[in-house]
């Protein structure tokens, strides 16, 4: 059985249609991941103390359940920054207590310590680097580094902080 041209006319307007409003829900996809991702960046952010000032972003990444997550969000650390615990040490964080976009309780940082961690925070759980694809070398830097006696760190309620200045990272760690 043939198709009339009327027939062939209908199904390339019903295909046509199908195609447009394919494009368009890709389109609105792509723009409600892009809008995710800048407040995802920004959440971030915010969660730093204004004391600490990232140069860049390097790493969000993670994986979240039902209800929580873990993962971990890596920035450079800015010149001014390093060059403020170049001079002062730990001096430079004790006031680096709350976040910067945060004026909750649970935004709240304990009191910061010099590296290295503890047994137990630096074990494989720790800096939920498990539950984030990040790459060998940036994880290795970081383990190093939160090994090693020259970063600093401070803990809130299901995250760590980790400042590196020699390998100028600051690492944003969360589970839960």
């Amino acid at each position: 059985m043939a198709i009339s041209d009327r027939g062939r006319r209908l199904l390339r307007g019903i295909a046509r249609g199908l195609l447009y409003s394919l494009q368009t829900l890709l389109a609105l996809l792509l723009v409600f991941y892009l809008l995710f991702k800048g407040f995802e960046r920004e959440h971030f952010r915010q969660a730093l103390p204004a004391q600490i000032e990232p140069a860049g972003l390097i790493l969000i990444d993670g994986m979240s359940g039902f209800r929580e997550g873990c993962g971990v969000a890596v920035w450079r650390l800015s010149e001014k920054t390093a060059a403020g615990l170049q001079q002062q040490g730990l001096g430079y964080l004790q006031s680096a207590r709350q976040a910067r976009g945060y004026a909750e309780p649970y935004y709240r940082y304990g009191p910061w310590r010099a590296t290295p961690l503890s047994e137990a925070q630096s074990m494989d759980g720790w800096l939920p680097l498990g539950c984030a694809d990040a790459p060998a070398a940036l994880q290795e830097q970081i383990l190093r580094g939160a090994q090693g006696g020259q970063g600093y760190y401070s803990e809130k309620d299901e995250a760590v902080l980790l400042v590196l200045p020699a390998a100028r990272l600051i690492v944003f760690a969360y589970n839960g």
